[in-house]
Formats: C-alpha cells, structure tokens, sequence
C-alpha cells in the first residue's frame, strides 16, 4: 500500500460528507497519518440591492456558525482519528481549491464525498468530486452516499421536476 501520511477530507457539512470525514478519520487512525478537514466557501457574486438589504453583521454570523460546525467536525474527526485534527477554509469554486490545497500541502490522499447526483441534476450542478478525480495531483478516495439513488434512469428523475 502507498505511504499516505498526509490526508485531506474535503466537507461540505453535509451528510455526505460526514461519511468522508468518518472514513478519511478511520483511515488516518490505521495508518497513523494526519488529517485535514478542508471546507470551501463557495462565494457569489454580490448584486446592488444584496449591498442595501444585507443587515450588518451577516457575513460575521455565517462565519462564526461555520467554525463552530467545524470546530464540532475537528473534535469528531479527532476522537475517532485518536490525533489531532486540523481544518483548513479556503474561498473559491470548490473542485478548483481542493485540487491547489493538494498541491500546497503536498497531500497524499484526497477524500472526498459523492452525492450521487444524476441527469439533470448532475447537468445542472456538475460533480466536485468528478472534476477533483481528474484533477487531483495525488490518489482520491471517493465516498459513496448510502442515499444515493439505486438506478440511473432520467424517467425516474424526471418526477424530481414535474409541478405539483
């Protein structure tokens, strides 16, 4: 097996996600590696008028929910590596950040959270974790959602989007 000694668990907070963080965590623990939980804010574009109805203090807010919400993934992420665990938010499309944190930290395996997105869906938001796979300067370990729809049909997705 590769001497991964530096992991990094993308998370985006989401249940997924959770499922990464618990196998990057699981394996940091077997291989006694460190680990690094990355989370990236994706930002959009401000227009005028989120400029005057915005109240003060919003963006504060987020942030300061965010951390705690990583502070509490760091303290689980820590308790079932049995090491230290350290996180890491980076602003910016999110394929494209995770891929650069890779290459700056010298990463030696990416774990990354599956949603398991199809058709429409998969056209409409595309797949991080697709376009960190090919990417990605070292190996990516993709973790599957136990949600994840069982057939790949567009007819079955098409209810998805039919008005009520």
């Amino acid at each position: 097996m590769a001497e991964w000694k530096k992991i990094t668990c993308a998370i985006d907070l989401s249940d997924a996600s959770r499922l990464a963080m618990e196998s990057a965590a699981d394996l940091a623990r077997a291989l006694g590696a460190e680990l690094t939980l990355l989370h990236v804010h994706e930002t959009t574009p401000m227009s005028a008028v989120d400029l005057l109805v915005t109240p003060g203090g919003l963006a504060e807010l987020s942030a300061e929910e965010t951390e705690q919400t990583l502070a509490d993934w760091r303290a689980s992420a820590s308790e079932r590596s049995g090491r230290r665990v350290r996180s890491v938010v980076r602003t910016g499309a999110p394929a494209a950040e995770i891929v650069e944190h890779a290459r700056d930290e010298g990463t030696d395996l990416l774990v990354v959270a599956t949603h398991g997105r199809r058709g429409l869906a998969r056209l409409a938001f595309g797949s991080v974790a697709e376009k960190v796979a090919k990417q990605a300067p070292c190996p990516v370990l993709l973790v599957r959602s136990r949600t994840e729809p069982e057939e790949d049909s567009a007819s079955g997705e098409s209810s998805w989007y039919q008005p009520v």
